[in-house]
């Protein structure tokens, strides 16, 4: 009701919007944002699984999370494995977390290069993801200054919540650490048993 009402009132009006409008406009978006980002974490998944190399899908996304960071400088680094064996997972929604994931992390973090790796560990796949911290003596007052940011939208840190979720339907955990800068670690099972 509230977004028609918003619609109809933008169609019928005569000249421009008193800004407050659009100020409601985008918090009434922030708030359909977090409902939709809730109901992700909290709906049960079910899980299309494909065999596939983790790397395939991470190559897919990367020009969308650089360009998310290049916005302010910035890149991310990879650290392909030697070889990029298959294993089973959704891509849909570990892409979706991953999404959630790097979008936040760009609005909000400081990290001039976090770096992003992925690997299988035993019999686990793993992806890291670490930050670091900029030296302030090596950028000057003006560019750290453009780096720290706040979040455009306060729903985004609900995206580790989301990765998690991801991660604890494939049968995984993710483990964050801030040593000092954040990095987090996600781990799940290489295969799954076909039922």
């Amino acid at each position: 009701g509230i977004k028609l009402g918003l619609y109809l009132l933008k169609k019928e009006a005569e000249g421009p919007l008193p800004s407050c409008w659009n100020e409601l406009a985008r918090t009434y978006d922030e708030i359909e944002q977090l409902f939709d980002r809730l109901q992700r974490i909290y709906q049960s998944e079910s899980l299309t699984l494909v065999r596939s190399p983790l790397g395939e899908l991470i190559i897919e996304r990367l020009p969308l999370w650089r360009s998310r960071y290049g916005k302010r400088g910035r890149t991310i680094l990879i650290d392909p494995p030697a070889e990029d064996v298959p294993g089973d997972f959704d891509p849909m929604h570990f892409g979706l977390g991953l999404d959630a994931f790097v979008a936040w992390r760009a609005e909000s973090g400081d990290s001039i290069q976090p770096r992003l790796a992925w690997r299988v560990t035993g019999d686990c796949f793993e992806i890291c993801w670490q930050e670091s911290h900029p030296a302030t003596n090596d950028l000057d007052e003006s560019a750290t200054g453009s780096l720290r940011s706040q979040p455009s939208d306060s729903t985004q840190s609900l995206a580790l919540l989301l990765l998690a979720r991801v991660a604890a339907s494939h049968g995984g955990e993710l483990e964050t650490r801030n040593d000092p800068a954040l990095g987090i670690t996600l781990r799940w099972p290489q295969f799954r048993e076909r039922q």
